[in-house]
């Protein structure tokens, strides 16, 4: 978004705007404020002297930003900007937002990006992937030390993801008791 009087953050997101100068609601031009209001009433902005974000913007972001984000995952100790979110409960938002249509959820272990950058690795699924599982699984005796230590990774980040998953798990259980 623009704002005449700030023109030397116009290459800024929204949320990154107001994060880095101080923003204030007449700063936006009159179309602009409609938006601005829908993002106030729906607990994304704040109005105080000034705009500030609240940590059900920083979620926003983070999915924008990163594609994803894990239902379970612990924001308990987050800093932003040296403002500390303290113990901010996601769950509650994700699901009424879910309701509503802004977020959807999956039952995968892995991420839609991170299911293509396997299936980059791994498949042909694409013009350009490396297609490692076939080079391997058809005899063929490339050694390649990179192609190992990148197969390496995956088992890592697969490990990890699983970990991951048993964690949450454990943070149910707990919850529950």
């Amino acid at each position: 978004m623009f704002t005449p009087n700030k023109s030397q953050s116009k290459d800024l997101n929204l949320y990154q705007l107001i994060n880095s100068i101080p923003i204030f609601y007449d700063d936006f031009e009159d179309y602009q404020k409609s938006a601005i209001d829908y993002l106030i009433k729906t607990n994304y902005l704040n109005n105080d002297s000034k705009l500030k974000t609240t940590p059900k913007a920083f979620f926003a972001y983070w999915i924008y930003k990163n594609g994803c984000i894990n239902y379970f995952q612990s924001f308990a100790n987050l800093t932003i900007k040296n403002r500390k979110i303290v113990s901010y409960d996601l769950k509650e938002d994700l699901k009424s937002s879910k309701k509503t249509g802004v977020y959807k959820t999956e039952d995968s272990l892995f991420s839609k990006q991170e299911q293509e950058f396997l299936n980059f690795i791994l498949k042909n699924k694409f013009g350009d992937s490396w297609g490692l599982r076939n080079i391997y699984t058809h005899g063929a005796q490339k050694n390649s030390e990179n192609d190992y230590l990148l197969l390496l990774y995956i088992q890592f980040c697969i490990i990890l993801k699983i970990n991951d998953d048993f964690c949450a798990k454990s943070y149910l259980d707990d919850e529950q008791s």
